[in-house]
């Protein structure tokens, strides 16, 4: 869990946790951080804390020098990629989906595809401390 420790954000709602990213910073190629995992308790979801999660992450002093965000889509989870397509609207950037095998992770044995998202370039012009996060959602 070392690779993911500074990569990894929550949310919290009066002690309880309500969402959650978990990034991964590769060695190569070092210019992407990828999400791993993204999820927001159904009860506060579509109200843009995935977004929030996502900018968040972006900011971290860990994911300096970052110009792509990468994840890993299942090809039927339109939500998720409607969710990616926006955060690279506000960032007035690119999105490109590619569907089939991302190489991000291994097919699974369900049968549902995963496509690879691509959003960059990222310019991001300054980091925010740990508790930054906390303070601002």
């Amino acid at each position: 869990m070392s690779h993911f420790a500074d990569t990894c954000l929550v949310a919290e709602s009066d002690g309880a946790l309500i969402g959650f990213v978990g990034g991964y910073r590769p060695p190569s190629p070092p210019e992407s951080v990828r999400v791993w995992q993204i999820d927001v308790e159904a009860a506060f979801r579509r109200q843009g804390l995935g977004s929030a999660l996502l900018h968040a992450l972006i900011q971290c002093p860990a994911c300096a020098g970052v110009e792509y965000l990468e994840a890993a889509v299942r090809t039927a989870n339109v939500a998720m990629k409607r969710l990616f397509e926006g955060f690279a609207r506000d960032l007035d950037t690119a999105c490109e989906m590619t569907l089939g095998p991302s190489g991000i992770v291994p097919p699974r044995s369900s049968g549902d595809g995963e496509d690879l998202v691509r959003i960059g370039p990222i310019h991001t012009h300054e980091t925010m401390s740990p508790g930054g996060f906390y303070e601002s959602l």
